[in-house]
């Protein structure tokens, strides 16, 4: 038997970070009006998938009970062979599926130097950052690639109607993996 005001306690408890997203979008729509415009809701929303994308993978190391925070640097690593590779003149699908794998593969490294030398993964990972981040300097020599085949800037530019490809993507990366975590 509770209270009410035990109960409006309860319910601001298990809703306080919907609350905050109400009280935050208010704030920032009273801000600028264009703020709710769907133009910039679409660019956050784009903005945010690579995040959102990476975060997903993240659920799944964190419920293991690790943690990694190498994974800025591994696509930072993994971005730079896929953009000398483009501009070597690989084929695209040969270039995703070279990314794909190197970034297998530093996860690899980071699983087996866990296991062989007992480590922490927030330790190890903190010090294979820097490793993904050296290799990725000395990888692209420090430059930045550009012109990239159009079909290849499709996945982080392009759109399917009025829908990012980016947010397509995400979408489907988290359904996939609320499937398999609900599964």
């Amino acid at each position: 038997n509770q209270t009410t005001g035990q109960r409006i306690v309860q319910y601001l408890k298990s809703h306080v970070m919907y609350l905050v997203l109400i009280a935050l979008l208010l704030f920032f729509a009273t801000q600028n009006p264009k703020f709710l415009s769907w133009g910039n809701l679409r660019n956050i929303v784009n903005q945010s998938a690579y995040q959102v994308i990476v975060g997903v993978g993240l659920v799944f190391v964190m419920i293991a009970g690790a943690m990694d925070l190498s994974v800025g640097y591994q696509m930072s690593f993994a971005g730079g062979i896929m953009g000398k590779l483009l501009n070597d003149g690989w084929s695209i699908p040969l270039v995703l599926l070279v990314g794909i794998l190197s970034c297998i593969l530093m996860n690899l490294l980071n699983c087996f130097l866990c296991i062989k030398f007992n480590v922490f993964p927030f330790i190890l990972t903190l010090a294979t950052q820097y490793l993904f981040m050296g290799l990725s300097y000395i990888w692209s020599g420090s430059k930045t690639f550009l012109n990239f085949p159009d079909q290849f800037k499709s996945f982080g530019q392009g759109y399917v109607g009025p829908v990012p490809i980016a947010v397509i993507i995400m979408v489907i990366a988290v359904i996939f993996a609320s499937f398999v975590l609900n599964k």
